[in-house]
This record gives C-alpha cells, structure tokens and sequence, in this order.
C-alpha cells in the first residue's frame, strides 16, 4: 500500500495533506504524539490515541520531504516511523486551466455588471 509507512515510494502530495494515525498505550498512560518534518524539531501534535496533523506543503519546496513520527508516554518510547512524501505544489500554479477559469469567472462579472448597468440605466425624457 503505498499510504503505509512500509512503502518506499514517496507519496504524492500537494496544498494542505492530513497525516493521521493511532497510538495505543498498553500502560493506559497518557500518550504524546510528535512529528519532525525533514529532521527539523520535534512538534507536539497529540496527547490522543487517535491523531491527525494538518500539513501545509505550500510553504515546502517541490521535491521530497521526510516526516517522522515518534508516540511516548514519557517512560516508554513507540518505533520511529519515517514516511517520504513528493511535495508537488509546482503544477499548482503553473496549470493555465486555473487562470482559464478566473478569466471566465471575471468576463461573467463583467457582463453582469454591464447588463444591470444598462437595464436600470433611466430612460431620458424627450423634451
């Protein structure tokens, strides 16, 4: 499966990419969840057993990024999980479809406002 941490393809993301897992303490003490993104500090993200992490892969690079994950209860450690990910934010901005669409959205608009413009446009009395 190529979401599994086992996978050694990079996963394809872009924009705003939820990273979501589960982390169980036998103990039933309390767990926290931190994530490192490309070996930078570590974050806490979580103190639940189920988490998520919203990342933002607008302010990264393109190319690939390392996100390592490691749950504790502050006595016992879990494995370290690393996921590759293939930031692609690039073809983003650069498909003219976007700009296609906002052209066509504008040109709508402004025949809107040039129709409403001319229906209440007040007819001149002849003299």
């Amino acid at each position: 499966d190529q979401n599994s941490p086992e996978s050694k393809d990079p996963i394809s993301v872009h924009g705003t990419t939820t990273i979501q897992g589960f982390a169980i303490d036998r103990d039933g003490d309390e767990i926290s969840v931190n994530i490192s993104i490309d070996g930078g500090p570590w974050q806490e993200i979580s103190n639940n057993e189920s988490w998520s992490y919203e990342w933002d892969t607008t302010a990264m690079d393109d190319g690939h990024h390392t996100i390592t994950i490691l749950a504790s209860d502050g006595k016992d450690y879990s494995e370290i999980i690393t996921i590759t990910y293939k930031v692609e934010n690039e073809d983003d901005h650069g498909n003219p479809i976007f700009l296609y669409l906002l052209l066509g959205i504008l040109a709508t608009l402004i025949f809107l406002v040039l129709k409403v413009d001319l229906w209440y446009k007040p007819k001149s009395k002849k003299p």
